[in-house]
């Protein structure tokens, strides 16, 4: 095994290690406290982007969390989610957690989709080129169906929660 793959199997672990926690200022504080590594804020990141991509690799995920600060007693806004059932099953609080990052994504997702769309059409208007406009027209198309669908998957999580959010 090389030393680049040693190095990222042992953040990987001690990111793991250090899940359960509020911020990821945190979790950088728990993995460099432990004294195994030494990492940045932007490290911690970057790690949490590699497990949110490769579950199949890491065997576990981090679901995203509504940006911001969080909210009194919101101490394990960042926890792992195993991708194979091994007796750990997820709580309320888990699926809460889960609910609430995915609903924060589909709103962002929406917002961006429409104002792409929107800065799309009016790109078209200044082309002359047809089959540029055709493109972009069509691209932008792509995008208001995506924000129409993210509505729509919106809308099915409130209602199955039955509220305005977990």
């Amino acid at each position: 095994m090389s030393d680049r793959s040693d190095r990222e199997k042992l953040l990987i672990e001690e990111l793991f290690q250090a899940l359960w926690s509020a911020t990821v200022e945190e979790i950088r504080d728990k993995m460099n406290a432990r004294g195994l590594v030494s990492v940045d804020k932007v490290l911690v990141e970057h790690l949490l982007k590699k497990v949110r991509a490769n579950p199949d690799k890491f065997g576990f995920t981090v679901p995203h969390v509504c940006p911001g600060k969080p909210f009194p007693g919101d101490d394990t806004r960042f926890f792992p989610m195993m991708k194979d059932k091994d007796g750990y099953y997820l709580d309320a609080a888990d699926k809460a957690h889960i609910f609430s990052g995915l609903l924060s994504t589909i709103k962002r997702v929406i917002r961006q989709s429409l104002n792409c769309a929107i800065a799309l059409s009016i790109a078209a208007v200044h082309s002359r080129s047809k089959s540029y406009v055709q493109s972009v027209e069509d691209l932008a198309k792509d995008f208001s169906d995506l924000a129409r669908r993210a509505k729509r998957v919106q809308r099915d999580i409130i209602q199955a929660d039955g509220t305005q959010g977990p």
